[in-house]
């Protein structure tokens, strides 16, 4: 009987999908499960009789042998979240309970949560600069102001020492047109020597200088390394200001805006911080995009409100097409006031090979509301393509972020997935999953021309409540059908009632479905955001039958990797 008891307690410790193992007195592996031995990537024969602690050397003065001996010391439970290194490489949930005289370890592999917790770490703090960026440069359009301000988001966070140049239009060679405009440094005492390198650096520059580089058309331009005289500036006054300087890695970003170098900035770190990576080169290369127009926008003398709408231009996302799908946006901003609202939309291919379609509309019609949609928008898109999961899913656990990063904002938003599962597939037919946080409805134009809107249950806004379950809703989407999600700018109007505004964006939609997409879209921006009181935000998206070429009204296939190489071509 007690042998059969045991057998019903191992069967059920083999079939756990989470891993287990039971270590006696001495520290020996007594039971191992299959879901401990995949995760360990060992044996049961190997692991069985072995001391814990040999085997795993690494686990020794770790957390790992702080919490076990402490769970057998004092016969406590223990819950703790630990990383082991090369050669399992990976993050583990773990709860150590005693048991039997020993431990009793259940745990399971968080790697690829804690990932995604870090991706969306990296998301929160690349939106935070972007967003500091973006806040003062809204504040002035004198080039020089700009940069002072801009400079201390970027040392000592980024660097140790930074100097900002623009670069003047003229027939001049380019180290008569370039001026050191501004420039800082993390240690107060070193503020001197760095001000006298940049009063002689640029006549100083040589030819092959990562300067001289960057200002020839080069993205960026690194270098690794102690500089020798001829490295960077010649023999001299101000070479000798610079060793005095100690840098150790050196970047220069240029700063472009509407194809023009407006200037560029010069980064640098003592040995101690090490090389700029390629993740701080992709964060500082958007910054300087920032940053160069809005010294475009002061150098044509434009108004703040034009730096303020190409900032939140900035902020959106260029069209991924792919195959037989066609998606075409629309951004108006409020025709009145000097700053920059909350709408926004994005839209990206997911490793599944869904199609993501996001709307949102931040609380504020400020430049505070632009932040917190920067840091909305880049947290979704780093969760959306970290895990491959639904809309509701996709959102509760955007709650989660927001909460965690202390993303201080509260949005609408319908996020969409446009799938195609093998079912759907062979009738030529797709299938739009969405979940929609507090938003106005998607709008659906069917192949015969009849526009519905989507009335489904909603969940309350984004950042609210981190407990909030979500529900996912789907709809078949036809061939030659076609998804609207819009901001309420498009519908609302002052005294009218919202049912109003949405019953004439269904009849306008309707009256215009024979229309190509980006004639649609145009028109409905003509024909319904005529108040200016509110932004608006636009994005469609319509299906072709995949048994036929792909329509010229579409325009070419664009996917990820297009995107990615047409933005560089901007930045050239």
């Amino acid at each position: 009987m007690l042998r059969a008891g045991e057998e019903r307690v191992r069967q059920i410790l083999d079939d756990m999908t989470v891993g287990y193992f039971w270590l006696d007195p001495e520290w020996r592996f007594g039971y191992v499960n299959p879901e401990a031995e995949r995760i360990l990537q060992s044996t049961r024969e190997r692991l069985v009789g072995g001391v814990i602690w040999d085997l795993f050397p690494a686990a020794v003065e770790s957390v790992f042998e702080d919490s076990y001996r402490g769970v057998a010391r004092t016969g406590e439970p223990v819950v703790f979240d630990a990383y082991y290194p090369a050669p399992l490489d990976a993050w583990y949930e773990v709860r150590a309970v005693p048991e039997r005289g020993g431990v009793a370890a259940y745990f399971t592999d968080v790697t690829e949560r804690r990932r995604a917790l870090e991706l969306a770490q990296q998301a929160q703090e690349r939106s935070q600069l972007l967003a500091a960026v973006a806040a003062e440069l809204a504040e002035t359009l004198d080039p020089v102001r700009a940069l002072e301000a801009v400079l201390p988001h970027l040392v000592p966070a980024v660097a140790d020492f930074a100097i900002a140049s623009v670069l003047e239009e003229g027939a001049g060679g380019w180290q008569q047109r370039l001026r050191d405009v501004a420039s800082l440094h993390a240690d107060p005492a070193m503020q001197p020597v760095l001000d006298a390198y940049a009063q002689v650096r640029v006549p100083a520059l040589v030819p092959t200088s990562l300067v001289a580089q960057t200002v020839a058309g080069a993205p960026h331009a690194l270098r690794t390394g102690t500089p020798r005289p001829g490295d960077l500036v010649e023999e001299g006054p101000a070479h000798d200001l610079l060793t005095r300087l100690e840098p150790y890695a050196m970047a220069v970003l240029p700063l472009r805006g509407r194809g023009h170098t407006r200037g560029l900035v010069t980064l640098a770190r003592r040995a101690e911080r090490g090389r700029f990576t390629k993740a701080d080169v992709a964060a500082l290369r958007d910054v300087m995009a920032q940053i160069g127009l809005a010294l475009d926008n002061a150098h044509l003398h434009a108004a703040q409100r034009t730096l303020a709408e190409e900032l939140q231009r900035s902020l959106l996302t260029a069209l991924p097409e792919p195959d037989h799908l066609h998606l075409v946006a629309r951004y108006v901003p409020a025709a009145t006031g000097t700053q920059i609202g909350g709408d926004w939309y994005d839209a990206f291919l997911v490793r599944d090979g869904s199609t993501c379609l996001v709307i949102g509309d931040v609380t504020g019609h400020d430049l505070r509301a632009a932040v917190s949609m920067a840091q909305v928008r880049n947290v979704l898109r780093g969760g959306a393509h970290a895990v491959v999961r639904s809309p509701a899913a996709i959102f509760e656990s955007l709650d989660w972020a927001m909460h965690d990063l202390g993303v201080g904002a509260i949005s609408t938003g319908v996020l969409a997935k446009l799938e195609q599962p093998e079912e759907l597939a062979e009738q030529g037919l797709r299938l739009l999953r969405w979940s929609s946080a507090g938003h106005l409805p998607p709008l659906l134009l069917h192949p015969d021309g009849r526009a519905e809107l989507l009335h489904r249950s909603t969940n309350l806004p984004l950042g609210l409540r981190v407990h909030e379950e979500r529900h996912d809703h789907t709809e078949i989407v036809p061939p030659g059908s076609t998804v609207l999600l819009y901001t309420d700018g498009l519908v609302e109007r002052r005294g009218e009632s919202l049912h109003v505004g949405l019953e004439r964006l269904r009849t306008t939609a309707q009256e215009l479905a024979e229309l190509p997409l980006e004639e649609l879209c145009d028109r409905l921006i003509a024909d319904l955001a005529t108040d200016g009181e509110d932004d608006v935000a636009l994005l469609a998206a319509r299906a072709y039958p995949q048994d036929r070429p792909r329509p010229a009204e579409a325009g070419p296939e664009v996917l990820p990797g297009d995107l990615d190489e047409a933005a560089h071509r901007d930045n050239l």
